[in-house]
């Protein structure tokens, strides 16, 4: 009798042991599978189309202030508003930016034709890819000039960067 009740003891042991193990399991695909399709969805959602007014027009001011440097050839506050890492990668320094900037004539802005913002992982840093033709004050464009930049904006620091052409321009591509 005593080793029935043993064997009862242990079978139970394992019978629990193997539930918990089998749960365990089940828990740890589940998750893995939820991982692989978050890592699909975000590949997917990459970018939105910016629709955040507020942001939108942010942007743009960041954008306007970048012409009109380029515009009066300022030097200087080009250079502090262009993105350190494009700087370093180019060799530009405060003498050659506008050597390596592409020309905008005065009396021409930017009319945006589209407005992505990059979904990361950093909350305090916005990246956005902007997409526009150059036109002058008669609201023509300027031999169809396309012009590729992004803009980045910290919110913690209230400051921004510019990179001009975007590496992937067909992320525009519909």
């Amino acid at each position: 009798m005593r080793k029935i009740k043993i064997a009862i003891i242990i079978l139970l042991i394992l019978i629990i042991i193997g539930v918990v193990v089998f749960l365990g399991f089940q828990k740890t695909e589940s998750e893995t599978n939820n991982i692989d399709q978050q890592e699909i969805s975000e590949e997917k959602d990459k970018f939105e189309v910016v629709e955040n007014t507020a942001m939108y027009f942010t942007v743009e001011s960041c954008v306007d202030t970048y012409i009109n440097y380029i515009q009066h050839d300022e030097k200087v506050p080009l250079y502090k508003i262009l993105d350190e890492t494009y700087l370093q990668k180019n060799n530009i320094t405060e003498n050659t930016v506008l050597d390596n900037i592409q020309a905008i004539p005065q009396g021409s802005d930017l009319d945006i034709q589209k407005m992505l913002l990059v979904n990361g992982k950093e909350e305090d840093l916005q990246k956005y890819y902007v997409y526009g033709l150059l036109r002058n004050n008669n609201d023509q464009e300027i031999n169809r000039k396309k012009m590729y930049l992004t803009v980045n904006i910290d919110i913690e620091n209230m400051i921004f960067s510019i990179i001009p052409n975007i590496p992937d321009e067909e992320v525009f591509d519909e």
